[in-house]
């Protein structure tokens, strides 16, 4: 059943599903990491999240927004071709766990509320996402499966 190879008839099915996984997944990522990794002076340099991290105390913005865009841009660019795509959501789960501790730390729950600027729900779909292409692999429809045949 790893690498999107189930019962006979279903690994098709399968593999297609965990191609649109990685596919969204990766459009979402590579977003937020090229905002991060543009210039901070067009106004469109750090998201919620960051500024998330950044009222920890980080002291350097710049740093963060690199190492945090980096991430984020080169994990979405494995996960999108499916190459090397389970060691590219170990660093993406840590950084969404992490995203999703703060949040719950801050306010005590990940609820959306009315009137709460940040909720934890979609990280929390994330992590489960990421979890499932950790776990599963990258299904037939990927560089990994092409260049690694099991």
């Amino acid at each position: 059943m790893a690498d999107g190879q189930g019962a006979k008839g279903d690994g098709k099915a399968l593999g297609w599903a965990l191609f649109f996984l990685r596919f969204a997944l990766a459009g979402l990522f590579l977003a937020h990491g090229l905002q991060k990794l543009i210039d901070l002076r067009a106004g469109i340099g750090m998201d919620d999240a960051s500024q998330l991290i950044l009222g920890l105390g980080a002291r350097n913005e710049a740093t963060l927004r690199w190492v945090v865009g980096g991430i984020e841009f080169f994990g979405g660019s494995l996960l999108l071709v499916g190459l090397f795509s389970r060691m590219a959501t170990v660093p993406l789960l840590g950084y969404v766990g992490f995203l999703l501790y703060l949040i719950v730390r801050q306010r005590g729950d990940f609820f959306l509320r009315a009137g709460a600027a940040r909720a934890g729900e979609h990280y929390l779909i994330l992590l489960a996402c990421l979890f499932a292409i950790l776990l599963v692999g990258p299904g037939r429809l990927s560089l990994d499966r092409q260049l690694f045949k099991k």
